[in-house]
């Protein structure tokens, strides 16, 4: 099973019926309601298979499986790419992860957050993250002492890991890099430590390497490739040894790749993560939404 095959998945919400009113106005008391579903749903497939029609959802694979969601995928893709613009004239663009585009999945045999494919190096390489909103550290297993096995056998494939030496754009961060923040001789590589709130721990040194972006709500998707620093982490401990996959950090810091990209100029100083009842999603970095929506600002640290 390909990693394409297990995370394509795009947020699908297609309204599905309209309720016909008639030129009777109801009484105060009364209401008039329908359902939504949207396309690829349960009742949908329920409704299309009793009258023998096709194409309506009801050929789709069993619902949670790998198919299931990259079958979504690829009618989103083809038909819709639907999401917010942003609110304001800036000529910055929204950006995601290339090659997938802003497409994310919860996968409930991992945990509760959700992922997403991305690509970093040159070579390009493939790796499966964690979106985490409550750290800032973009990191990824990396030329491992002690890391998970690299093939992970609750989504039955192979995940890469990354080193330094095996990508000819990757470079080293010293200890004199404003993006520093520890205590260490100038002219050596500078380490991190992060420990998350179930006690699991990463720790390596940060590296800065070239990460594979596209545009979104263009009609035709450019590639953005700029250079990010994240962690190159060589051990790990706690709920990081089950499965080999990265952790991509979405809070606030000097160090958080949307506050790279925002520094860089190429998005606002924000970004957008939508989920469904289906375990599918979006991310898209530099969204602002609309004029319309309400705010909850995240205080950093």
């Amino acid at each position: 099973m390909s990693p394409s095959a297990v995370l394509n998945p795009l947020l699908l919400l297609i309204a599905a019926a309209l309720a016909a009113l008639t030129a009777v106005k109801p009484a105060a008391a009364d209401t008039i309601s329908f359902e939504l579903h949207h396309k690829f749903s349960a009742r949908v497939q329920e409704w299309t298979a009793s009258r023998g029609g096709g194409g309506g959802g009801g050929d789709l694979p069993a619902k949670g499986t790998a198919e299931f969601y990259a079958a979504l995928a690829h009618h989103d893709r083809r038909l819709h790419g639907r999401l917010l613009a942003p609110s304001d004239n800036s000529s910055a663009e929204l950006l995601a992860f290339s090659p997938y585009g802003n497409v994310t999945a919860r996968i409930d045999s991992l945990g509760s957050l959700y992922y997403a494919f991305l690509e970093v190096g040159t070579p390009k390489q493939e790796f499966l993250v964690a979106l985490d909103t409550g750290s800032y550290l973009f990191w990824l297993p990396c030329d491992c002492l002690q890391c998970a096995p690299s093939y992970n056998s609750y989504l039955n494939l192979t995940l890469n890991t990354y080193s330094p030496g095996n990508s000819s754009t990757s470079q080293s961060v010293p200890c004199s890099s404003s993006l520093c923040q520890a205590s260490c001789p100038a002219n050596s590589s500078c380490p991190y430590e992060m420990l998350y709130a179930d006690g699991s721990t990463t720790s390596g040194v940060l590296v800065a390497d070239t990460l594979y972006l596209m545009t979104e709500g263009g009609a035709a998707p450019r590639s953005v490739e700029p250079t990010v620093v994240f962690g190159c982490g060589m051990n790990q401990t706690g709920g990081f040894l089950t499965a080999g996959f990265g952790l991509f950090g979405l809070s606030i810091n000097s160090l958080a790749v949307p506050n790279i990209l925002a520094s860089y100029g190429l998005i606002s100083n924000s970004f957008s993560m939508c989920f469904s009842e289906d375990h599918l999603g979006r991310l898209d970095f530099g969204d602002k939404g609309s004029p319309q929506q309400q705010e909850t600002p995240l205080v950093g640290r």
